[in-house]
């Protein structure tokens, strides 16, 4: 009705994608989160993965960190250095589908 685009996007997690974990981070995530509470999470993130294909509107971001290390301060939280990367990857959609119009 007004015009206005609707895009959402599936956030970057640390255990997904091929994300290189530091030796610290390795030992800290592994130590807090549990086999089980990864597998859950990996799972949740590979159903919704192929969900969002169906949609147009939905973008998926997980795969961003891709072979890069030190970027995570938590599972899903992430640094200025993240930041930007997403807020880069972000912008390009948005311009991309402004394009479009």
């Amino acid at each position: 009705e007004f015009g206005i685009k609707f895009l959402c996007f599936l956030q970057p997690y640390i255990f997904s994608g091929t994300y290189k974990f530091e030796d610290m981070e390795k030992r800290f995530f592994t130590e807090m989160y549990s086999s089980e509470e990864r597998n859950v999470a990996f799972d949740f993130y590979q159903t919704t993965k192929e969900e969002i294909k169906k949609y147009p509107y939905m973008q998926d971001l997980t795969g961003i960190f891709d072979n890069m290390m030190g970027i995570f301060y938590d599972s899903t939280h992430c640094n200025e250095e993240g930041n930007q990367i997403i807020a880069k990857r972000i912008y390009e959609v948005i311009q991309t589908e402004k394009e479009r119009q």
